[in-house]
């Protein structure tokens, strides 16, 4: 049984950076967030829309949050519509997004490494709130 706590873990989403899809900790007072099950170990490529588990380094200490997968390896990097030949996301990179209007994310931080993606949600338990 140790192997499925290795495989997969369930945390509670402490902030509101991915509300209304994921709810944080603490609005209002008292409130518990949602629950997430999450997949520690994939092999499969990220695609379009995927929830992830991502640590933002460059804090002290570093913050490890949800976000949604906006852009994969080949895609044109968002901000150069309109522009001929685009940049394109790299091998090993992703566009990731918050849901809120307070979320930190690839439009501040610009690309995140495949190496700072740690794990993938496969299901929302809801708070019911």
């Amino acid at each position: 049984m140790m192997l499925g706590w290795i495989l997969f873990t369930m945390e509670e989403m402490q902030t509101t950076s991915m509300e209304p899809t994921i709810r944080g900790q603490g609005d209002p007072p008292g409130h518990h967030g949602d629950e997430v099950l999450i997949l520690n170990c994939f092999y499969r490529p990220l695609k379009k829309g995927d929830l992830v588990v991502v640590t933002m380094t460059g804090g002290n200490p570093p913050i490890t949050t949800i976000r949604r997968v906006a852009g994969t390896p080949g895609d044109p990097i968002p901000g150069y519509e309109g522009v001929n030949n685009p940049p394109e996301i790299g091998d090993g990179h992703y566009y990731l997004l918050g849901e809120s209007t307070n979320a930190i994310d690839s439009r501040q931080l610009g690309l995140f490494g495949k190496e700072q993606i740690t794990g993938k949600v496969l299901y929302v338990i809801h708070s019911g709130h």
